[in-house]
């Protein structure tokens, strides 16, 4: 796992090319301690920082060059299928100096040109420049697992691994896009291209860009329905749980490749634990670890680990974190992420990582298996909808107010079931915020009403229910999770988190080869109105006991709904009260502060307070920085 850069300008000599490299590379050495390199020929410069995870030795240094130097390489992630590849290039007579999935990259591409580098498995991002086509190839993996962002200049293009490389390059404009913004508010981040700055854009999962010449092309080369159209699993319940078994082993041992010792961050859900039993087939020695904020005795999920790690006799060990710092830790993760980014678990997986890194490099974890097997509580919702939307609205009070919230949550899931537009549906599912108590309420009435002329927090939605109008409900689900869920929200948590204590991540549930198996599962094999994960459950239940596979999902249970009213209470009051912040954004001084009042005793404000207090800090420590 690494940190790549690049800038392709015309108007620039090397010197600069080289002296904004030297910058760029600087600002992404967390992703890439171990060392940096440099490429820069004429117009042309590509930078990389490296974490050595493969081929340690300096035949794995990067950027890499071809051997008549033609073609140069900067590469972010892991080639899961990279031997294979490389068995048939060296059929047609290809020479390896080394063993590395970068090497095989920059071979796949002098053979077989663009259409080779479709062959290519993984988490990935990566640029090549071929020199004597003038071609500058930016390419990353399906499902957006690992991350790339660029600015396209007057004559050129800038771009990077994480957005602070771009602002370290100094072609840099700081001017936010209210829409990606007015996503942020209701969900707590934005969605495909966008991110928080107008200039620029997160190159999407499954894309590649081209500049060649002067021209520049941005495109697919892979569509989710590339999956999702292949013929569904025909066999029986278990032939099809022999399969998952086998493909999950499969993945496992994929990812499993390396040169360094890979751990797995065993949290005690279900999918984590469905690695775990993979993994046995292939390490006896499995290392696990299982983290625990030192201020909580136990949680469900860390319970499981402790009955699973048992059972499968893994070398297991507890990462003890504290939020005795969380203030500290929250203004890093606000740096770390470059824009407003309101996911509270990226705080606990930031602080496992950093206890982790005193132990390895490489860890193992469960990612995307709710996104394929129907893990979350919005699937039995959508799917359920038909028969929700004819139950009644509870209109009477109660006294009792844990009561009162259950019917509150009640009423809002009817509320859901009762849309019609089945994007919308699937919005209304996905956010906190009521459509009658709308974020945008904490504005000023003139910022409202620019933004509702302006933007459209749901638009991604409506374009979706658009683009697969035909499609069942479920399959719409699928595509929100896995196309703009995901990479958004749960991916970017990972990457960000993981990398910036210098620990890759790896995610064998979205292996392509596993995540393509796993969506030609009938999908009400994965769900009833009892049960999600259903197939998942069903696995575990051959070889743990019932109590783990039919264990509810709980979650890491991040407490910053507490935290707001006792450790960061004055923080959150200055930060999102401060003059500057609030006329900066429009707000209504006397509504935020009303709300930050009233929410120690309202769940339903919890979320929005977040959101204003995380957008609070971006705003302090990144946008206004120097």
């Amino acid at each position: 796992m690494c940190g790549i850069s690049g800038c392709y300008k015309k108007d620039l000599d090397e010197d600069e090319i080289r002296n904004k490299l030297i910058k760029m590379n600087h600002s992404l050495k967390h992703r890439g301690p171990d060392s940096e390199g440099i490429y820069v020929d004429s117009d042309i410069g590509l930078g990389h920082t490296r974490l050595s995870i493969r081929e340690l030795t300096d035949l794995g240094a990067q950027p890499m060059l071809n051997f008549d130097k033609s073609i140069v390489l900067s590469f972010n992630g892991e080639i899961y299928n990279f031997l294979n590849i490389k068995n048939q290039l060296e059929t047609l007579g290809a020479k390896f100096r080394g063993k590395s999935d970068t090497e095989v990259i920059l071979k796949t591409y002098e053979y077989w040109g663009l259409d080779g580098l479709k062959k290519l498995e993984g988490m990935f991002a990566f640029a090549i420049w071929d020199k004597s086509k003038e071609r500058l190839i930016l390419m990353r993996d399906r499902l957006g697992i690992k991350p790339l962002f660029y600015r396209i200049l007057d004559s050129g293009i800038i771009f990077g691994s994480e957005i602070k490389a771009i602002k370290a390059s100094g072609f840099f404009d700081n001017e936010i896009d209210n829409q990606a913004l007015s996503e942020y508010l209701w969900y707590g981040y934005s969605f495909e291209e966008k991110t928080i700055y107008k200039g620029i854009k997160n190159l999407l999962p499954g894309s590649w860009l081209i500049l060649q010449k002067g021209n520049l092309i941005v495109e697919k080369y892979w569509k989710l329905e590339d999956w999702l159209d292949k013929p569904k699993f025909k066999g029986t319940k278990s032939e099809c749980l022999e399969l998952l078994n086998l493909n999950l082993i499969k993945a496992v041992e994929r990812q499993y490749s390396a040169d360094v010792p890979v751990s797995l961050f065993l949290s005690g859900g279900i999918d984590s634990t469905a690695l775990a039993l993979a993994s046995k087939d292939i390490d006896s020695g499995q290392k696990a670890y299982t983290a625990l904020f030192k201020e909580r005795s136990s949680n469900l999920d860390f319970l499981n680990a402790k009955k699973v790690a048992a059972k499968l006799d893994l070398d297991h060990e507890l990462l003890s974190i504290s939020d005795k710092d969380i203030g500290n830790t929250i203004e890093k993760l606000a740096k770390i992420h470059d824009e407003p980014f309101a996911d509270s678990a990226n705080i606990p997986l930031y602080l496992m990582s950093k206890e982790f890194n005193n132990q390895g490099k490489v860890v193992i974890q469960g990612d995307g298996g709710d996104e394929l097997f129907a893990g979350y509580r919005q699937h039995s919702i959508l799917l359920y909808s038909g028969l929700l939307s004819k139950l009644p609205i509870i209109g009477f009070k109660f006294n009792n107010t844990s009561f009162e919230n259950y019917i509150s949550r009640f009423n809002r899931l009817i509320n859901i079931s009762k849309e019609k537009n089945q994007g919308l549906k699937i919005a209304r599912s996905m956010t906190m915020e009521l459509f009658e108590e709308s974020p945008l309420r904490l504005f000023k009435i003139e910022k409202q009403i620019s933004f509702n002329n302006d933007t459209d927090p749901f638009l991604v939605f409506k374009n979706l229910d658009k683009r697969l109008k035909d499609r069942e409900l479920y399959e719409k689900m699928i595509f929100n999770e896995l196309s703009l869920q995901l990479p958004s929200q749960f991916l970017t948590k990972v990457d960000r988190a993981t990398m910036a204590a210098g620990v890759e991540s790896r995610v064998p549930l979205l292996d392509d080869q596993f995540a393509e198996f796993s969506l030609s599962i009938p999908y009400d094999w994965n769900i009833n109105f009892f049960r999600r994960k259903r197939i998942l459950r069903n696995f575990l239940k051959k070889k743990l006991p019932k109590s783990i596979a039919n264990s509810p999902k709980s979650g890491f249970g991040v407490p910053y709904s507490i935290w707001l009213y006792s450790k960061l209470f004055k923080d959150v009051e200055s930060s999102i009260l401060d003059e500057q912040f609030i006329e900066k954004f429009g707000l209504d001084r006397f509504k935020v502060h009303e709300l930050f009042l009233s929410g120690k005793n309202n769940n339903r404000s919890i979320f929005l307070i977040w959101k204003i207090y995380q957008l609070s800090k971006w705003y302090y420590l990144v946008h206004n920085a120097n």
